[in-house]
């Protein structure tokens, strides 16, 4: 998988393009993101009816990582997944 960069607001707003070059899925998100405890917690308000989505994080020198359960629509259904996430500031 493939993702253009993560943008996220001052706001909390956050906009996300993934892209799998394996299959023909492009998606994109925007919703708002917000720090609770030890979790980012990700609202998606597009699309619609998705799940809040929350990940642990570590933060690592230049680097954030994202763990936590989500879904992917592998072959057209979304399944459930976990997923791991590596953002390297540029």
């Amino acid at each position: 998988m493939q993702s253009t960069p993560l943008s996220v607001e001052a706001s909390g707003q956050y906009t996300s393009i993934l892209i799998n070059p394996a299959i023909p899925v492009t998606i994109t998100v925007i919703g708002q993101v917000c720090l609770v405890g030890d979790e980012l917690v990700f609202h998606v308000s597009h699309p619609p009816d998705q799940p809040t989505e929350h990940y642990r994080y570590t933060l690592s020198s230049n680097r954030l990582t994202l763990v936590g359960d989500s879904e992917f629509p592998f072959y057209g259904e979304p399944e459930p997944v976990e997923l791991t996430v590596q953002l390297r500031r540029r």
